[in-house]
């Protein structure tokens, strides 16, 4: 279709829209005036056609796309069951005569977002005229969100919609995924943290203890800066002041996880001045468990009859922890102390010397003497073995250092980051869509779970280490553009309203302790949106 057929006279407010769609009809048509409006309020939004034709060739049609399941039974009212949550949408069924029509999606872009088919509602007046109004009314008993998603087409006019870049469907797949797990939590009336499925197949959902608890609200943040929807700024806000307590927590190191990808964020994107004292204070916890021996963060308690105590640990320390070290370079930053910074520089500085073999790949687990600071066990307590490459502890690594070099301009750390990410670049095991499997010495390959997880921290570090003086920087972004290519396919990106309301399927939490294979994670969704807003970032 002709660009000239394109509305006009388009006029939008908070909670409004309203455009001239006479434009978008060619001459024949004999459209003299149809202004086209949408009016949102609380749980309800009214569309509205206020027209005038030249000439009434024959009756007006009104027409709606759907993709949720129809049900007519009642005159004057669609139901549309999408996902167990059920919109209505209202007409006057003594102006319109109401068809519906399948309509199948060969399109998989489409059809992984909305089905196999879709639905046409024709709304045929039954008068045939020149002039009038029309309106219609979706209600929702939830959220107007989900009602306005489910009916995603409310227009009649003939243009054809520009094509979306691949970003986009991925964006609009993420907030329609994200937005029904919103639906789910605020009909709850409570501020549930999803994390991950239950052994029936139900979401769990942790406390602000977890380590997991900031990935949610950190993805809301995320999904607001990635659509610019205001309706997301209050509920991220929610979400993360919900979490605050575990400032306060000692008795794990995760606290950087928890509070930086939560209020750390927050306070990048809305700048709101309590969230600073949130992180300072999280990392004056962090710092509690800092060891002057070994000169690391000290990872686990080592207490009663714990599986890490019948490890003989004494104080043991994961990669995992480089990833906390963001929250104390942060918290100088907010504070000017540099307690923080020489905290993170110090436990940066042990595990480069003691976590990593020669080939770049790293251990899981160092267990230090708290006596001495000498190596007591090097270790790998969620991969195949202690010798093996677990993923997502090499998807740590990269990450955590290249965060390292980023605060510190330190070269080695940057070096350190490209070593392991080569290793895992040319590991015989690495699959061809490079979403690695758990652990890349599994003894069972190719007949291993994959760890989308791991893919997704790895995506989102490469698109930061190629904006670093690092030779042929395009590389890595090309790299890193496969893997979120692959994790956008149907392979890992989950049908809309499946998996819990989660994005991404196929990542494992810990196999030698049996927990969390094959299901998805709150993390792989936070760190494949980060990699996406930097992939937008770069490619502005």
């Amino acid at each position: 279709m002709e660009k000239k057929y394109k509305a006009t006279e388009v006029k939008a407010g908070k909670n409004s829209f309203e455009a001239n769609i006479a434009t978008a009809y060619p001459e024949e048509a004999k459209v003299k005036k149809w202004i086209r409006s949408y009016h949102v309020k609380g749980k309800q939004a009214r569309i509205s056609d206020s027209f005038e034709l030249e000439e009434a060739t024959a009756p007006n049609i009104v027409n709606f796309m759907t993709w949720g399941e129809i049900d007519r039974s009642e005159k004057g009212k669609v139901i549309i069951h999408v996902n167990n949550v059920k919109a209505a949408l209202l007409y006057d069924a003594a102006l319109f005569e109401l068809t519906v029509e399948p309509k199948e999606l060969d399109d998989i872009r489409l059809s992984k977002v909305w089905g196999s088919t879709i639905y046409r509602l024709s709304f045929k007046a039954k008068q045939q005229t020149n002039k009038g109004n029309y309106s219609f009314t979706m209600k929702l008993r939830t959220s107007i969100l989900l009602g306005c998603a489910a009916l995603f087409t409310a227009t009649s006019c003939t243009t054809t919609p520009a094509k979306k870049s691949w970003s986009e469907q991925v964006i609009e797949n993420a907030r329609a995924q994200i937005g029904l797990e919103i639906d789910t939590i605020e009909a709850s009336g409570k501020c549930l943290n999803p994390v991950t499925l239950n052994s029936k197949g139900g979401v769990y959902y942790c406390g602000p203890a977890d380590w997991r608890s900031g990935f949610f609200p950190g993805s809301v943040w995320y999904l607001y800066e990635l659509t610019g929807d205001q309706t997301l700024l209050p509920l991220a806000q929610k979400y993360t002041e919900a979490i605050s307590e575990a400032q306060y927590l000692t008795w794990h190191h995760d606290i950087g996880f928890i509070i930086n990808c939560s209020f750390g964020n927050g306070l990048r994107i809305n700048q709101k001045p309590e969230y600073k004292d949130v992180m300072i204070q999280a990392a004056k916890s962090l710092c509690t468990r800092f060891r002057e021996k070994p000169q690391v963060i000290q990872s686990w308690d080592v207490k009663g009859n714990s599986w890490q105590s019948q490890r003989g640990w004494e104080c043991p320390v994961i990669i995992d922890n480089m990833m906390n070290l963001e929250l104390l370079f942060e918290a100088t930053k907010l504070s000017g102390d540099s307690t923080f910074y020489n905290v993170a520089v110090a436990h940066a500085d042990r595990t480069l010397q003691e976590h990593f073999r020669p080939d770049g790949s790293c251990y899981h687990v160092i267990d230090y003497s708290i006596e001495d600071g000498t190596v007591r066990h090097r270790q790998t307590a969620q991969g195949y073995a202690d010798e093996s490459a677990w993923a997502r502890g090499q998807a740590w690594a990269i990450y955590g250092y290249t965060v390292c070099f980023r605060e510190t301009k330190d070269r080695k750390y940057l070096d350190q980051a490209l070593k392991t990410f080569e290793f895992m670049k040319n590991h015989k095991n690495m699959p061809a869509d490079l979403v690695p499997y758990w652990d890349l010495d599994a003894p069972n390959i190719p007949n291993e779970p994959r760890d989308a997880s791991s893919a997704s921290v790895i995506t989102s570090a490469l698109y930061e280490i190629c904006t670093y003086p690092v030779e042929n920087p395009q590389s890595y972004k090309e790299y890193a553009d496969k893997i979120m290519e692959s994790l956008a396919t149907a392979d890992y990106t989950a049908p809309l309203g499946e998996n819990g309301r989660f994005l991404l399927m196929h990542s494992v939490g810990s196999i030698p302790h049996n927990s969390e294979i094959d299901v998805p994670l709150n993390y792989a969704d936070y760190y494949y949106l980060e990699a996406l807003k930097r992939k937008i970032d770069l490619e502005k």
